[in-house]
């Protein structure tokens, strides 16, 4: 989870969205769900699972394609390969999108999962699969916020003077905002 969330703070930081934005969400939709059903049948053929549990594996596995393709990327524009014709600023802010499509459907089955594992097993209500679904929404709307947020507060360094410790201000500053971010997802 660290190196991803690496890869894509790195490719984030080249995100253009000017004009691109159907261009990106078909990118980043029609890809996850396609690789995401193909593992979700492989996983029911071969290993005779769930539907409900393929598609857990499915949305969880999905997001290591974006990976190969940020780190290829960005080496390629960074040989010059593809930025005239904007190549680059739409296949990482679409696989940034893919991995953000793949997290929240992967909470939706495995809350679908779980609602389904506890009704199955007689262990009573198990919660409702509804509010654990509107739970992960309301996550990522504070996330966002939380994000902008702290990225605000991140933009008072640009008023910094510049001396030789300022740089480290700024990387501890991110060690823990992430930090901060990671703790509080749980």
């Amino acid at each position: 989870m660290c190196c991803l969330g690496l890869i894509l703070v790195r490719g984030g930081l080249q995100i253009s969205l000017k004009g691109k934005g159907i261009t990106i969400l078909l990118l980043s939709l029609i890809p996850c769900v396609i690789d995401a059903t193909a593992h979700a049948l492989l996983g029911m053929a071969l290993f005779d699972m769930p539907i409900e549990v393929s598609y857990c594996m499915g949305f969880a596995t999905s997001p290591v394609a974006t990976i190969i393709v940020v780190g290829a990327v960005l080496r390629l524009s960074g040989l010059g390969y593809g930025t005239s014709k904007g190549i680059d600023t739409t296949i990482i802010p679409a696989c940034t999108f893919d991995n953000i499509v793949s997290l929240i459907a992967f909470g939706i089955c495995r809350a679908l999962t779980f609602q389904i594992a506890a009704t199955n097993k007689n262990l009573g209500n198990g919660g409702s699969a509804g509010l654990s679904i509107g739970f992960l929404f309301v996550q990522v709307i504070v996330g966002v916020l939380a994000g902008g947020l702290f990225g605000l507060c991140g933009y008072a360094f640009k008023y910094l003077e510049k001396h030789s410790w300022s740089i480290y201000l700024k990387l501890a500053y991110c060690i823990v905002i992430g930090l901060t971010f990671i703790i509080g997802s749980e």
